[in-house]
């Protein structure tokens, strides 16, 4: 009878574990199994389209050359096409990536086209006058838009040729995003309003207007490198935080102000005071691009974050005979 009963007692704890454990032994086995059924690679959506970006710029470049050989202009007929380039494909070429879903590309496609042009055209600027030893305004223009030019081509082959690739197929949840930069842009406007009311109308103390550019930058440069980190901070972006404080401190003035110089000066044919009133403008332009910037390409977290902080937020329900409160607190 002993050994019945510890036959008996020995079954029925071997089921008992079997019950236990079949779960977990299903779970293990099933983990490798869904692995395996994971997607092991993700494809993309489309495939390369440079073409079309390419086209944007020949049809740019086209448009150029027919408005300087048909407009009645004093300018340079270089400066007329790299202007016409400029204009249409700093906006053309970014929406056909935005066309693709393939914002990311199309924002960084605008930060490139918007300034290494002018950047570019600097140089052919400088490069054209030292060659001359000259640095009337003849060889500036010149030197601008032959430089300019150089830019735009480099720029559109770079565009079409490396950057018009579709984005990969990635999985919708993991690719969910919340966007806070509309916080950032509402400080940004109040900083550049607030600046530009306070100059209005101003002068200093030698009797001279202070410049509409360089009031308007001095407050919302200040307002921005404070209160956009801020925002990061809020939101746990703190690596974020830092960039954008690094970007608006330090990047701003140094990528507007030489874009402005070379731009107004180009503009006005190299006047007297061109490099005066360029650089002021360069500033409020780097500002407001990097601003752009931070808060479109920046200012982006999971948005599962929101959907986990929804999900285990505390709850409460009442049920016949019980109340019970339940989630993470």
């Amino acid at each position: 009878m002993l050994g019945i009963a510890r036959a008996v007692v020995a079954i029925v704890a071997g089921s008992c574990g079997a019950c236990v454990l079949a779960p977990r032994c299903a779970a293990a086995q099933a983990a490798p199994a869904a692995a395996t059924a994971a997607p092991a690679r993700a494809e993309p959506t489309s495939g390369w389209y440079g073409w079309q970006t390419l086209t944007v710029d020949a049809a740019a470049l086209a448009l150029g050359a027919a408005i300087a050989a048909s407009a009645d202009v004093e300018l340079e007929p270089a400066n007329v096409v790299a202007a016409t380039w400029y204009g249409v494909g700093a906006v053309a070429a970014p929406a056909v990536h935005h066309a693709h879903d393939n914002w990311p590309i199309g924002l960084s496609d605008f930060g490139l086209r918007a300034l290494a042009p002018p950047v570019i055209g600097f140089f052919g600027w400088i490069t054209a006058c030292t060659a001359n030893r000259d640095f009337e305004s003849e060889c500036a223009a010149s030197g601008w838009g032959v430089g300019s030019l150089i830019g735009l081509s480099g720029v559109a082959l770079i565009d079409g040729l490396v950057l018009a690739r579709p984005r990969t197929a990635v999985d919708e949840r993991a690719s969910r995003t919340s966007w806070y930069g509309w916080q950032m842009l509402a400080i940004d406007l109040v900083g550049y309003g607030l600046g530009a009311a306070t100059v209005s109308g101003k002068r200093t103390d030698e009797g001279a207007e202070i410049h509409p550019a360089l009031g308007a930058w001095a407050i919302g440069y200040t307002v921005g490198v404070i209160g956009a980190p801020i925002v990061h901070f809020a939101h746990g972006k703190v690596g974020f935080g830092f960039l954008s404080l690094g970007l608006r401190a330090l990047a701003a003035p140094l990528l507007g102000v030489l874009p402005g110089l070379a731009g107004y000066c180009a503009a006005t044919g190299g006047a007297s005071d061109c490099a005066e009133h360029g650089a002021q403008w360069g500033l409020l332009g780097g500002s407001l691009a990097v601003g752009l910037f931070d808060a479109l390409v920046l200012a982006h977290e999971p948005a599962d974050d929101d959907d986990a902080a929804a999900r285990y937020a505390p709850t409460a329900s009442i049920g016949p005979g019980a109340i019970a409160v339940s989630g993470y607190w």
